[in-house]
């Protein structure tokens, strides 16, 4: 239930960090009368070898520090609007005859169009 749950989070664009993905599974093991090791209790946390079991066991998941996603860039990335995209490329291509030496590689590292918060959970 937890690997669902985390999956289903991430593809609404709530992505969970290692930390609160040990605290999710504390919380789910006492909410569920699931005996737990005396550390967890201490740390309100599930342990990192518990971790990389479960992601072990769980091979779709993956946990990675969750990044700042604006709304509308999430919505507005799909395959009809990627399509256009090309289609305008290859039309700009063909009107201005650019060559291949006339394209060049970059990437948005470095800019952004979001303001990175702290997260309030670590």
């Amino acid at each position: 239930m937890l690997a669902e749950y985390l999956l289903t989070a991430a593809k609404h664009n709530y992505e969970h960090s290692a930390t609160m993905a040990r605290r999710l599974a504390y919380e789910f093991a006492t909410q569920n009368d699931v005996n737990v090791p005396e550390a967890w209790l201490k740390d309100c946390s599930a342990g990192e070898k518990w971790l990389v079991g479960f992601l072990k066991r769980h091979q779709l998941l993956s946990i990675w520090t969750p990044e700042a996603t604006s709304l509308s860039h999430s919505t507005a990335f799909n395959r009809h609007n990627v399509a256009k995209c090309f289609d305008n490329l290859n039309l700009v291509y063909i009107h201005q005859q650019y060559g291949p030496d006339a394209v060049y590689n970059c990437d948005k590292t470095g800019l952004t169009t979001l303001q990175q918060s702290k997260n309030c959970h670590e």
